[in-house]
């Protein structure tokens, strides 16, 4: 693989990553709204901000691989590890629990759904 291409693969790759953080936030936001004037459960919560983050990976690796048009589960996979340790640190930073079954899945979901982004983004059509 020539220089030519690699640096192609790491600027659509950091393009994908601030796209997953743009549209993070974005739902982030709306949600925050949502449950600011509701009553909504913590365990609701927690599992809408999975659905999200899972969502804006999906999103994000789709416009990857759409782009780059190869290597959509390496790269889908690639992005849910990274979000998944960025997650894990996070949790880590703030409870002192690196390791719990809820983080385990949050990771396996995220990581799941930017798979699915990738093979996606690699087959879709112009």
């Amino acid at each position: 693989m020539n220089k030519l291409k690699i640096k192609h693969y790491f600027k659509t790759t950091i393009f994908g990553m601030l796209i997953a953080l743009i549209i993070l936030t974005v739902l982030f936001a709306l949600f925050s709204i949502v449950v600011l004037y509701s009553n909504i459960s913590p365990t609701l919560i927690t599992q809408i901000s999975t659905i999200l983050g899972a969502l804006s990976l999906f999103l994000s690796t789709f416009i990857v691989t759409k782009i780059i048009k190869k290597n959509g589960i390496f790269i889908g996979l690639l992005f849910g590890l990274i979000t998944g340790l960025i997650i894990l640190l996070i949790t880590y930073s703030s409870t002192g629990v690196i390791f719990s079954i809820g983080n385990i899945t949050k990771v396996l979901i995220i990581t799941l759904a930017s798979c699915l982004g990738g093979v996606f983004g690699v087959n879709s059509k112009e």
